[in-house]
């Protein structure tokens, strides 16, 4: 049994490797993504309150930014309010995520336009999951392969190197070197797989869901959170994304956030959008346990959705966020999966290495 988990781990391996290395390295620059475009904005993002001021009314705020979008082709579609006094607010458009501007809520003055490193980022994530092709679905699906093989690769290693007494741990979980560098590499291989293992497990275990729409529903048959998607109800994404609703008239978004304001005194963050609002509180459990807030033309609340009261399967692609990104253990884990992604690179290279060391003595 231990020879056929040796020859898949081989030959798993062998073909998969340049992608994996490519995997292993976008997503080491990707596990500090936020944290990197927080502190280039850190300017942008701050402001100063004069004093005794309020912010403006919010017609002001969104005829300003309206007049920046039309300029850029776009219109204003959302509109993020922050409790923290001293942080500017965000502007969206239709048909780009992320902020479009940061506007002073005092002054109306932009602070910032888009989010610094956007570019970089935005080219290192669709070299992660689609190798940056003009026909994104074979290259999701080719990561996506490439991610499950993965999977092999790490139980197969992990069937292989296992110790037969529990006195060789020690050994196994050691670095050594040596007048030969084969002592570094086999050595090197074998420990730092152990140490990255779970956490390469968990990134690839999560990986597949966002390229195999079957892999994320066995995912959830498997924790019993299935739920069928009904007919006209979500749609893939193929190249066009339906026309965004028109934005409802300023005036309800101004008395839409006075009701929000009232029903949640505690709110960090408001995002405002066409007939809801998306709420943040101190009390969210991680960043996409927000509550949702829809209201009517009038700007009244019509129905509060409360993440906690969510069924689990809409809850499936928040979790696996956490478990792929790292952010589920703050610094702590952020720091740990970007290790784990330099050690797979040196697992990817070392195994190459190794293999042509042994071919090359077999040929002697």
């Amino acid at each position: 049994m231990k020879r056929i988990f040796k020859q898949l781990h081989l030959w798993l391996s062998l073909p998969a490797g340049l992608l994996l290395v490519v995997l292993c390295l976008t997503g080491a620059v990707l596990v500090f993504q936020s944290d990197i475009q927080q502190w280039l904005s850190r300017q942008a993002r701050s402001v100063t309150v004069p004093p005794g001021a309020r912010p403006l009314p919010l017609d002001t705020l969104v005829a300003v930014s309206q007049r920046e979008a039309q300029a850029a082709g776009k219109s204003v579609s959302g509109l993020t309010v922050y409790a923290d006094a001293n942080r500017a607010w965000d502007v969206s458009v239709a048909g780009r995520k992320g902020p479009f501007l940061k506007i002073d809520p005092y002054t109306a003055r932009v602070t910032g336009r888009g989010t610094p490193g956007e570019d970089f980022f935005g080219a290192v994530r669709g070299l992660h999951r689609w190798l940056l092709l003009d026909n994104r679905a074979v290259g999701r699906c080719v990561m996506g392969i490439s991610t499950l093989s993965l999977l092999v690769i790490l139980v197969s290693g992990l069937a292989v190197s296992l110790p037969r007494i529990w006195r060789q741990w020690r050994e196994f979980l050691t670095l050594r070197c040596g007048r030969k560098a084969f002592l570094f590499w086999f050595t090197s291989h074998r420990a730092l797989g152990w140490y990255a293992l779970l956490f390469l497990f968990l990134m690839a275990a999560t990986g597949p869901m966002w390229s195999f729409p079957w892999y994320r529903d066995g995912v959830a048959r498997v924790f019993g959170v299935y739920e069928p998607r009904k007919d006209g109800v979500k749609k893939e994404r193929k190249g066009r994304e339906a026309p965004p609703a028109p934005a409802p008239p300023v005036a309800t978004w101004s008395v839409a956030l006075e009701n929000v304001r009232r029903a949640a005194p505690d709110y960090t963050s408001v995002r405002l959008r066409a007939g809801e609002a998306t709420v943040r509180s101190p009390r969210d459990v991680h960043q996409q346990a927000s509550d949702t807030y829809r209201f009517d033309r009038r700007g009244r609340i019509t129905e509060i959705q409360r993440y906690a009261d969510l069924p689990a399967s809409r809850k499936v692609m928040h979790y696996a966020k956490l478990l792929h990104f790292g952010t589920w253990g703050g610094w702590v884990t952020k720091v740990l999966y970007f290790l784990a992604c330099l050690a797979g690179v040196h697992l990817t290279l070392s195994g190459y290495w190794l293999y042509i060391y042994r071919q090359r003595r077999r040929c002697r």
